[in-house]
C-alpha cells in the first residue's frame, strides 16, 4: 500500500457516492502529511479505489481491526485505471492500494511512500505462455528472464 502527502481537511475529501464534479478543495498542499501509524488511521484519510481492482475492502478487513461499518464509512474516490489513482495520490489527493511495481519511481522519488508494509497476496497473477521449444528468441528470453526476477520479488513481500 502506498500513500502521499494529504490535506486533512474534510473539504477536500467526499463520499464514493457524490460525482466527481462536487469535490471542492483548495488544491494541493505540499506540507501538509497524513500521519498513518496503523491501519486503523485510514479511517481519516481518503481511499483512492481502483474499480478493476477493488481491493480496500479486503486489505482492511485482513490488516486492519476495524468493523465493516467502519470500513464502509471511509470517503474514497474511484479510478478506472491504476495510473489514474497513482497519480491522484501523488498529488496529494488520497491513498493509493496498487502493486508495488507500478509505483517503483514514485517510490524512490519520495513522492509516494509505504506506510505499512503489508501486502495482500492475491489469486490473481501473470503468466507468460510460449511453445514448447528448444530455443526462445532473443526477445522472449529476455521477458521471461525479466518476469522470473520481478515475480521472485514480489513474491517476498
Amino acid at each position: 500500500m502506498v500513500s502521499a502527502p494529504l490535506n486533512g481537511s474534510s473539504a477536500n475529501r467526499r463520499r464514493r457516492h457524490t460525482p466527481q464534479f462536487l469535490q471542492f478543495g483548495s488544491g494541493i498542499w505540499r506540507t501538509a502529511k497524513l500521519r498513518l501509524k496503523w491501519p486503523e488511521d485510514l479511517q481519516s484519510a481518503t481511499l483512492l479505489h481502483n474499480t478493476l481492482h477493488p481491493h480496500w475492502r479486503a486489505w482492511l478487513t485482513r490488516f486492519s481491526n476495524l468493523a465493516d461499518e467502519q470500513i464502509e464509512a471511509i470517503v474514497g474516490i474511484e479510478f478506472d485505471q491504476s495510473l489514474m489513482a497513482i497519480d491522484a495520490a501523488v498529488r496529494a489527493q488520497g491513498v493509493v492500494l496498487t502493486s508495488a511495481i507500478l509505483v517503483e519511481g514514485e517510490l524512490a522519488a519520495g513522492s509516494l511512500v509505504e506506510p505499512f508494509g503489508k501486502a495482500l497476496p492475491l489469486c490473481e497473477g501473470y503468466y507468460l505462455v510460449h511453445p514448447d521449444a528448444d530455443e526462445l528468441q532473443p526477445g522472449v528470453k529476455a521477458l521471461k528472464a525479466w518476469m522470473a526476477e520481478r515475480m521472485a520479488v514480489k513474491s517476498s513481500v
